[in-house]
């Protein structure tokens, strides 16, 4: 039976809904800055919790951080641990959405300046993924960046 003692002492993670599925990752359970991925699995009548095996190698843990859904992957950017923000992103494959079957762990290569941050706002509209202020670690921050998602080498990196 899968426990659900991972929600007891978990701050600041991320649920994405993609498919039939809703992804949490991450957060904080008062000690350390986590990696996990939890998928709630929503059938017709029954909802069921899995702690999938991925593949790649998952984002550094951390809290504070979003999660977009990105065609069928969940992009997932910035973050924090008790010593750094983070200003990566990564995109979780989930294939068709519907299955927890190889999902793969990438890092998408960006390229501008955007200062790492936690506990900021993003949205995707149409193919565009904005990220809005936060903290980054000394000050609020009130800027705006926008990730175009559907270009060739952000799109090799989503198959």
């Amino acid at each position: 039976m899968y426990s659900l003692s991972f929600f007891l002492f978990r701050a600041s993670p991320t649920g994405t809904a993609i498919g039939s599925n809703l992804y949490i990752f991450g957060g904080f359970n008062g000690q350390i800055f986590l990696d996990d991925l939890h998928v709630l699995q929503i059938g017709d009548e029954v909802m069921t919790w899995t702690k999938p095996e991925t593949l790649g190698t998952p984002p550094t843990g951390r809290s504070g951080h979003t999660a977009s859904k990105v065609g069928n992957c969940l992009f997932l950017f910035g973050g924090r641990t008790r010593e750094s923000r983070f200003h990566d992103v990564h995109c979780l494959d989930c294939g068709s959405g519907n299955t927890i079957d190889g999902l793969t762990w990438r890092e998408i290569p960006v390229s501008g300046k955007v200062v790492a941050r936690k506990t900021h706002a993003s949205a995707l509209i149409a193919s565009k993924l904005y990220v809005f202020g936060g903290h980054d670690g000394t000050k609020w921050l009130d800027d705006l960046h926008i990730m175009e998602t559907d270009l060739p080498c952000i799109r090799s990196h989503m198959q």
